[in-house]
């Protein structure tokens, strides 16, 4: 996948968005969120 020259600029693109928020995601996570998860989990059992 090519963003220079053809179709929108990779500050624009919709993938850029998507990446940025699952990169968030994933630090939230590794810096504890992951334990609201768990909570979650347990309180369903």
């Amino acid at each position: 996948m090519c963003f220079s020259g053809n179709g929108r600029a990779w500050k624009t693109h919709d993938l850029r968005s998507r990446t940025l928020r699952l990169v968030k995601t994933g630090l939230e996570l590794v810096y504890g969120g992951y334990r609201a998860l768990l909570r979650l989990m347990s309180r369903k059992e």
